[in-house]
This record gives structure tokens, sequence and C-alpha cells, in this order.
């Protein structure tokens, strides 16, 4: 997963909040008895989620999803093994489990966790080569989120609205709210905005705006370097390698690639196993 998919899969769903249920359907001690079981079982599903590394964890997600009556608790759970799969390189499964918690969110009340789980699927279907169907699950969820999201979030949702523009070939609204983007990022948290230049890079890429794309992901780097380890310089690294390979600047790209690979190795090494 990308930046929305690396920058949204990491905080597109809020802690677990009213999980659904109904004093009024039973006894209150019964009621309080099966929520701490949701969400202890849900807890530790997703934890394995975090480091499954075999078949049996990942049936026992299945397990544990199916299980679970709490339609919070099921979609943060589907949004658990999304995330897991993403970042494993399948955006296949990944789009399937969020496609799951997001018809879960769609009977519920919470329109911010919903507009934030179409961001979610529709950054994963642009990555599958979908952007028609992320653009009109961008063009859904936008009411949803407009209201409730903060300058940051809903500039971060706008730039997967200009990116499937781009992929589309319409090039003019792309580049007009790329633009209109641009300007609301710089007071952001510096990973939030540095994160967010990185998708915008991409965009202008998209659109072959090849300087503005390095600019932009210079920027990135500015501001994610003196923070490092950090995951998010690995993929601007190797499109700041790409861009001046493509540019006939082949020292340079080596040189690039090298950061990108040696970032990769202390990014590992300091990840808890």
């Amino acid at each position: 997963m990308d930046e929305v998919g690396g920058a949204a899969g990491e905080h597109l769903l809020r802690p677990l909040g009213d999980v659904g249920f109904d004093a009024a359907a039973g006894d209150r001690a019964d009621v309080a008895a099966a929520l701490c079981d949701d969400v202890l079982r849900a807890g530790l599903a997703r934890r394995r989620a975090d480091r499954a590394d075999d078949g049996r964890n990942r049936r026992l997600l299945t397990a544990l999803g199916s299980g679970l009556e709490s339609p919070s608790v099921r979609a943060q759970l589907y949004w658990s093994q999304s995330r897991l799969h993403a970042e494993r390189g399948d955006p296949v499964t990944a789009a399937r489990f969020a496609r799951s918690a997001l018809e879960i969110l769609r009977l519920t009340e919470d329109t911010y966790r919903t507009a934030r789980a179409h961001q979610l699927l529709a950054h994963l279907e642009l990555d599958r080569g979908n952007a028609q169907e992320a653009l009109d699950l961008l063009e859904e969820g936008w009411p949803l989120l407009e209201a409730s999201a903060n300058g940051l979030e809903r500039a971060q949702y706008r730039l997967e609205e200009a990116r499937a523009l781009a992929r589309l070939g319409r090039s003019e609204e792309a580049a007009a709210l790329a633009m209109q983007i641009s300007g609301l990022i710089a007071d952001a948290h510096p990973e939030d905005a540095a994160r967010s230049y990185s998708v915008l890079a991409g965009v202008f890429d998209d659109l072959g705006d090849r300087g503005r794309a390095r600019e932009l992901y210079e920027l990135a780097a500015e501001i994610l370097e003196p923070r490092n380890p950090n995951r998010f310089l690995v993929d601007v690294y190797s499109h700041l390698a790409d861009i001046a390979e493509s540019e006939g600047r082949k020292e340079e790209a080596y040189a690039l690639m090298k950061k990108a690979v040696g970032m990769q190795k202390a990014v590992a090494e300091a990840t808890p196993s």
C-alpha cells in the first residue's frame, strides 16, 4: 500500500467507540460480559493480524470475524485484515476485506468511519487499476466526510480523488484539484504533510509533470529524513530514483536506489520481530 494506504492505513478507523450493543435487549451484566468478550477477541485477532506469519493465524482471524456480533468490532477486524494484506502486496484480498468493512459500516450511523472506509477501498481499487470504481467510491463517501473531518483529512481524501482523475485522463480536473490541495497540506504535522506531499507528487507524475513531482518528492524527503528510519522514505527514494533515471541522470538514480535499499534495511532492523 502506498501513501493513504500507507498513510491512510494507519489512521482511517478511530479506536473502538460505540460498538452497537443495546442495553434494552438484555440484562446489563450480560451485555457488559458480551461486550468485554467481543473486545477481547477482536483485540487478540488484531494482534495476530499484525504479526500473522502462517495459515493457522489467518484461519483464526476468519473464524473470529464470523463469530463477532458487534458490527463496529467486526468492521475493525476486517479493517485489520485488509491492512495486513495490503502491506503484503495483495490488493485483491485487501480490497475484499475493506469492502466487507464498508458494507458493515454502511449499516451504522458512523458517517466518519464509513467515509474513511470508502477512502481505503478507493485507494485499493486504484492500486488494482480500477480508477472509475475508485472515483465512484470517493464521490459516494465525500458527503459523509465533509462535515465531520478536519482540514488535513479532507485534503487527504481529495488527494485520492485527484489520483483517480489523473488515472482516468481527466488531466485538467486532476491538476486543478491537486493545486487546490497543495495549499492545505503545509500546516499539517510534519509526517502527515510529508506523506501527503508524496501522494501529491504521484498525481503530478501521472499527469506527466515530472519536474513538479520531483520537487514534491524532494520536499517529502526533506521533512522525513530527520525522522528516519522511516518506511515512507523507501517509497520516496524509489520514486526519485525512477525520475532521475527517466531524465538520464544514471549516477543519481543509482545513489537514490542505494538510499532506498539502505532505508529498507534500517526499517527492518528497527522493527520488532
